[in-house]
C-alpha cells in the first residue's frame, strides 16, 4: 500500500495559513508567530516516535548558516525575473537563482 501526504497542497491551504501565497519568514518564528494549532501542517522530519533523529541537529546548521551569511555578506540577487517553481519528487526552481554575494566591512 503507497501512502502520500500531499505537502505541496497543504502549503498553500488558506485553513492553516493565513496568506499562504506570500512570503512571510515570521511565520516560522515561534516567539512571534500566531502558528496554526494543527502541529501535522508541516513535518518535513516526520513526526513523534519515528521522526528522524538528525532533526535538531539539521534545523540548526540551517540556522547557523543563514545567521552567518546575513552577518558576513551583503546578498543580492541578480535574476532579472522571477524564478518560478516546478513540481519534482520535491519544489524545485524553475531556473537557476543567481546570487551575488560581496564581503561585509567588519
Amino acid at each position: 500500500t503507497l501512502v502520500s501526504c500531499g505537502h505541496y497542497t497543504m502549503s498553500f491551504d488558506e485553513m492553516i495559513y493565513d496568506e499562504p501565497y506570500k512570503i512571510k519568514p515570521e511565520r516560522w518564528i515561534r516567539s512571534v508567530s500566531k502558528r496554526q494549532s494543527n502541529a501535522y501542517s508541516y513535518i518535513p522530519f516526520g513526526f513523534g516516535p519515528r521522526m528522524c533523529i538528525g532533526r535538531r541537529i539539521a534545523e540548526l546548521e540551517m540556522q547557523i548558516l543563514i545567521a552567518r551569511m546575513i552577518a558576513e555578506f551583503d546578498i543580492e540577487c541578480l535574476n532579472k525575473t522571477e524564478v518560478g517553481m516546478i513540481s519534482k519528487f520535491i519544489m524545485t526552481p524553475e531556473t537557476n537563482i543567481e546570487l551575488k554575494l560581496k564581503v561585509r566591512n567588519q
